[in-house]
């Protein structure tokens, strides 16, 4: 679909394409013949972001300045437009990531935070490759104290890693 898309419009926002990979055993499926892939150990998708972006040759793999992050089962029917800056990136808001909801869980993992951070994740994302490097420790770090607080992880199940990054990035 990329390549039809690039090949329909030469003038589009959209550089590049780089798959990240998740696998346990770090080989490559038959698809890295035909798309860009950089495999990662499994884990929270914070962790594998950061593996990837901490890459001695990430500059070199990414030469975009902006980066779209998505998940395989989000399909775009139309050209996306760059609506990031360089310092603030363009993020899908989730009505269901209520902060007054999670206020409680969130006190739990930063102190005073509960009920003001936004309602978005990080896939979708449209982020600078700098603001990414930013905030891709902060984002992890805060996921994994998620994942470890057993009171946390339950009430979060399943979008920890969108919680970690509304933290991260409020």
């Amino acid at each position: 679909h990329f390549q039809l898309q690039r090949a329909q419009d030469r003038c589009s926002e959209m550089g590049g394409f780089t798959r990240l990979l998740l696998r346990d055993d770090l080989q490559f499926d038959t698809y890295a013949n035909e798309i860009p892939t950089v495999a990662a150990s499994e884990g929270d998708r914070a962790t594998c972001v950061l593996d990837f972006v901490s890459l001695p040759h990430f500059r070199e793999l990414v030469v975009e300045d902006y980066i779209f992050i998505a998940e395989p089962d989000q399909i775009l029917l139309r050209p996306l437009p760059n609506l990031a800056t360089p310092t603030v990136p363009a993020a899908f808001h989730f009505r269901h990531m209520l902060a007054s909801a999670q206020a409680k869980v969130v006190n739990m993992v930063v102190r005073g935070l509960g009920g003001k951070t936004e309602a978005i994740g990080p896939s979708p994302l449209i982020i600078h490759r700098d603001q990414l490097q930013q905030v891709v420790r902060p984002w992890s770090h805060f996921t994994r104290r998620i994942l470890h607080n057993r009171e946390a992880a339950a009430a979060l199940a399943l979008v920890e890693d969108m919680w970690g990054y509304a933290i991260a990035t409020a």
